[in-house]
Order: C-alpha cells, then sequence, then structure tokens
C-alpha cells in the first residue's frame, strides 16, 4: 500500500479531513511530496493549527494539529482519532478519569466523548501535562 494508514484514514473523519490527514501521511511517509503536499495543505491552516474533525462515540471532535508539532501531533490523531489504540472497555463507566501526561488532550476528549454516548455524563476528567505549550492546546481542544 502506499501509505500505511491510507485505509484506516479513509474511514475516519469527514472528506475535508480525510484530504489534510492524507496529505500530512504523505508529506512524512514520501520526503520527495513534502513541498508538495504542504503546498496543499497551506490554505486549511488557521493560527498554525489545521483543523481536523474525526467521529468517535456517535459524533464528530474536532481537534487542531498544530503546525509547529504536525509529527506529534497527528501521530497522537492517528492512535486516538483513527486506530483507537487506547479504547476503553465499553463496561467501564469511571466517575473520575485521570490522564497522567496528557500530551494534548485526545485521550481525554475521546474516552469523555464515548462515556457521554453511553449516558455517562457525570465523570469528571483531570488532565496533568507539564509542557506549558501542551496545555494551552488541550485548553482549546477541551
Amino acid at each position: 500500500m502506499a501509505f500505511p494508514n491510507a485505509k484506516k484514514i479513509l474511514r475516519a473523519g469527514s472528506a475535508l479531513s480525510t484530504w489534510k490527514l492524507l496529505l500530512i501521511a504523505a508529506s512524512f511517509s514520501r520526503p520527495q511530496f513534502r513541498g508538495l503536499c504542504h503546498l496543499l495543505l497551506r490554505p486549511f491552516v488557521h493560527d498554525g493549527m489545521i483543523p481536523i474533525r474525526y467521529r468517535c462515540g456517535g459524533r464528530f471532535l474536532k481537534v487542531w494539529l498544530r503546525v509547529d508539532d504536525l509529527n506529534s501531533d497527528f501521530q497522537s490523531c492517528i492512535e486516538l482519532g483513527v486506530d483507537d489504540s487506547y479504547g476503553v472497555d465499553e463496561e467501564f463507566l469511571p466517575n473520575i478519569l485521570v490522564d497522567g501526561g496528557g500530551n494534548i488532550g485526545l485521550f481525554t476528549l475521546r474516552t469523555v466523548a464515548e462515556q457521554q454516548a453511553r449516558g455517562n455524563t457525570s465523570m469528571t476528567a483531570i488532565i496533568c501535562e507539564p509542557i506549558a505549550r501542551n496545555v494551552e492546546h488541550i485548553h482549546r481542544h477541551l
């Protein structure tokens, strides 16, 4: 397959977000096309971020991938928005969620959305993140 994540990305989000994720994936996996991919992504960059929508808990969630941290944010988006690498057992309905090392908050965002879809609307989420730049991004997401 030309892009290892392409099949999963095609099923993950809205058509426009799928296009953006495929361009980002191509920019990392095909360095010879990186310049073209970044050029095609430029119209979607707002305040240094690329908005992405993906399905979770029966609805769409919106996240912002920082251009300056695109590799890291893209990997988090793939793990949580495409692969669902950290799925929580459907029977588990916690009162409190503690996300240690919350990065940009995508695990918490996904878990809260899934819990709300299951009717657990009283869960409290606590994110512990030592990097100030990531904390600012967590506030944007949540």
